[in-house]
């Protein structure tokens, strides 16, 4: 497993978000305390909160395929992308998770934009989202539910978003072995 900053990525797959705040149990749904790790589990269509100080463990049911995750930087919402449903690809839709309550608050539909894969916030409120299909990224409103705009003429299949501490947001395309 490699860390960097605040993401993780296991072998297996699944997608760590590191961040303040989070859980959740299919009987009993508690927000967990701070610090704590939210793992998307592809195949199994769950997110797993892990409590750091206690160890508590528990889990989500998204009901798709999540595979990329990330946390707000005021730790209240995670975005979760779903490039596909169970065997039938071309998901359009990111699922947003209130950390407060630890239920879903809202399944966001892109429209246009098929697989959604990494994803990185810009803001509170605010995450651009790669999409594997295309040459296109996008700014989605996860509080509102909704597609802002969308970064054309990417290379072909953006993929993994990552932002530097300077502000700038940078998106590889492994097929074409770019980052933009």
């Amino acid at each position: 497993m490699s860390l960097r900053a605040s993401l993780a990525v296991a072998s297996i797959p699944a997608i760590i978000a590191v961040a303040p705040g989070c859980d959740a149990q299919a009987a009993s749904i508690t927000p967990p305390t701070r610090p704590f790790l939210l793992v998307a589990n592809q195949r199994t269509g769950v997110a797993t909160l892990v409590e750091v100080a206690s160890g508590r463990v528990s889990h989500l049911e998204i009901g798709l395929n999540p595979h990329e995750v990330a946390v707000s930087p005021d730790a209240r919402i995670a975005a979760l992308t779903i490039p596909s449903e169970g065997f039938r690809g071309g998901s359009r839709k990111v699922v947003v998770v209130d950390l407060a309550t630890a239920r879903i608050a809202r399944t966001i539909d892109l429209a246009g934009y098929r697989n959604p894969h990494g994803v990185a916030f810009l803001s509170d409120s605010v995450a651009l989202v790669g999409t594997l299909a295309g040459t296109s990224a996008v700014y989605v409103d996860v509080r509102n539910g909704r597609v802002l705009r969308a970064v054309e003429g990417l290379p072909e299949n953006p993929y993994i978003v990552k932002l530097a501490a300077t502000g700038r947001a940078y998106v590889s395309s492994p097929h074409t072995s770019k980052v933009t």
